[in-house]
């Protein structure tokens, strides 16, 4: 009997009623299966800012390196070289949240973008540079446009980081062209 009662005591004090608790009724509950959770999609606007972001990049890399091969001047060759390796980076930052965001860069260049950088791979040598400078200077300027705006406005936080890191750069690369084209339109012909 005495067993009993110490066992009784020992079951009481456990379950918390000796001190007039009431039993937890919380339970755990079963481990998830199926894998990791599906990511949250991007919002509409985020979807622009990385469709814009992106098609812009790609072309600007692309025109980037066309200058690294037929550039006339240095100074262009260094800034297509320059631009391009920092834009590749942005260009695999971006990729990764497309990717875990189930969107896709683009592959390849279309519509205006195709034809400009098409003729910039044809433009003879002494038009190269000026060709190359207006193409991407118009578009470094739109590019500056979406990472500025990205950087106030995304809602996806690694999208947001992204472009308030990158924006001052490409901003740089922007007012870099304005001023090479400067220099170029002087340097004798």
């Amino acid at each position: 009997m005495k067993t009993f009662v110490v066992s009784t005591i020992a079951l009481l004090a456990f379950t918390g009623l000796i001190n007039g608790q009431a039993p937890s009724t919380t339970t755990t509950a079963p481990p998830a299966t199926g894998g990791a959770a599906k990511p949250k999609p991007l919002a509409q606007g985020d979807k622009t800012l990385l469709k814009n972001a992106a098609d812009s990049m790609y072309f600007v890399i692309n025109l980037c390196e066309k200058a690294k091969r037929g550039a006339k001047t240095e100074t262009v060759k260094k800034l297509g070289e320059k631009m391009a390796g920092d834009l590749n980076k942005v260009w695999g930052e971006l990729g990764g949240v497309a990717t875990s965001n189930n969107e896709v860069l683009p592959s390849e260049l279309k519509g205006a973008d195709k034809s400009h950088a098409e003729k910039l791979g044809k433009a003879e040598t002494d038009k190269f540079d000026k060709m190359f400078l207006d193409d991407a200077g118009k578009e470094m300027k739109k590019l500056t446009r979406y990472m500025e705006t990205g950087a106030k406005s995304a809602q996806n936080a690694d999208l947001k980081k992204i472009a308030e890191t990158w924006a001052p750069t490409i901003k740089g690369f922007s007012d870099e062209i304005d001023k090479t084209e400067k220099e170029v339109a002087k340097a004798p012909k």
